[in-house]
């Protein structure tokens, strides 16, 4: 497949959890720019959520190996490395908090209800397109998105 024998391989890492979270830094690493750009963006909170909205439909519709062993495969880290790993996990669900609370000041979205438990339930929404999404079904990601959005913000707006 890469052309890498088994012992070149774990010449450059220790073992398959190594492995594995080398995939988690990767993934996390590459997700978490362009949302925090969003977040730091001069944007709306709305536009804010709307783009974080359309940013986590793509990255969870992404069919790569890599995209798939990151929603699945979390288990099998142990010890320092699942902690690592589920610190950066934490730090990326804080984003989405961040432009909630940030419309909840504003007034634009309802503070009746937690900005982490909203966060939870977008990550939960996005996420699980993980699981079901398909290119080739009646949907693109963007359409997705549209939809999470109108059903996220229509019950947000204060």
């Amino acid at each position: 497949m890469l052309g890498a024998t088994k012992g070149a391989l774990y010449y450059h890492v220790k073992n398959k959890e190594e492995i594995l979270r080398l995939i988690y830094l990767t993934v996390l690493t590459v997700s978490e720019e362009p949302l925090r750009h969003i977040v730091e963006a001069e944007l709306l909170p709305q536009e804010k959520l709307r783009r974080a909205i359309e940013h986590q439909t793509t990255v969870a519709a992404d069919r790569s190996p890599a995209m798939t062993v990151f929603f699945r495969e979390q288990h099998h880290l142990t010890g320092p490395f699942a902690k690592e790993i589920q610190l950066r996990r934490k730090a990326y669900e804080r984003y989405f908090e961040r432009i909630i609370e940030e419309g909840q000041q504003a007034g634009v979205f309802t503070s009746e209800v937690d900005a982490k438990i909203i966060a939870f339930g977008l990550l939960g929404m996005c996420n699980s397109l993980s699981q079901w999404y398909r290119a080739s079904g009646p949907y693109t990601p963007q359409r997705i998105a549209d939809m999470f959005e109108s059903i996220l913000i229509t019950g947000l707006e204060a």
